[in-house]
């Protein structure tokens, strides 16, 4: 069952041995990297060069491996399963494009889960991400039942809000306590792109008035002078003398 669970994710493919490896050392085809697996703690570590001088320069049994990634990324990770039921065994490498030629320029399979994968949501809606490596992912309803329907972490009391009459975003860090700053376009490209909450004005904002001037809105996405429709849009925010 958990085997079959596995290659449904498409974690699994054609690489997999049918049964555990036996304890001993093993080199993977995209490096010169030398793994040592332990059976009896189905457990698997890479050797330095010191490590392998100190087991006694063994000679490795060539190990084969899976390469997976994301459909929505161009990232490629080599998975070696020393023993397919115990995920712990398991060694995963992101690789760079030496190491992708070097195992023969493979064509990886899509998978529906990576190891390293951080699901999570924002306390501003429901829309379910992921993040490795540095990359960030909206996920589709399909894309996270084939994650195995990861659950994500709530990043509580932050998110991304944007007002109702202006096309900024912010991203805010402390929504209770009206702590946030405007993303550039490509802070939220990067972001994966969430869909802000729209709001009238955002937590901490405030229109401010001094004398012998107009009405000026300090806020977490905008400030600047405010004409009389966008004071309106606020819902005719109480003004404040701020100078």
């Amino acid at each position: 069952m958990f085997i079959t669970l596995l290659t449904a994710l498409g974690v699994i493919g054609s690489a997999a041995p049918a049964s555990a490896a036996p304890s001993g050392f093993y080199k993977v085809s995209y490096s010169g990297d030398i793994y040592y697996y332990s059976d009896a703690f189905s457990d698997s570590f890479k050797l330095t060069y010191a490590d392998w001088l100190d087991y006694g320069r063994p000679n490795p049994t060539w190990i084969g491996s899976d390469f997976v990634r994301y459909p929505w990324s161009d990232q490629i990770y080599a998975v070696t399963y020393f023993d397919t039921t115990r995920p712990e065994s398991w060694a995963w490498q992101l690789l760079d494009f030496k190491q992708w030629r070097q195992a023969g320029s493979p064509t990886p399979h899509n998978a529906g889960w990576i190891d390293g994968s951080i699901y999570f949501r924002w306390a501003t809606n429901d829309e379910l991400f992921v993040s490795l490596n540095g990359q960030v992912h909206k996920l589709s309803f399909e894309e996270w039942a084939a994650s195995g329907y990861q659950q994500p972490e709530v990043e509580a009391d932050q998110g991304y809000m944007k007002l109702s009459w202006d096309s900024g975003i912010a991203k805010m860090y402390q929504i209770g306590a009206g702590v946030g700053s405007r993303i550039s376009y490509d802070d939220w490209r990067n972001a994966g792109f969430p869909t802000p909450q729209v709001r009238s004005s955002l937590p901490g904002d405030r229109v401010c008035y001094s004398s012998g001037s107009g009405l000026y809105y300090e806020g977490q996405s905008f400030w600047g002078v405010l004409s009389f429709s966008q004071w309106a849009a606020t819902g005719f925010m109480r003004p404040q003398y701020c100078w």
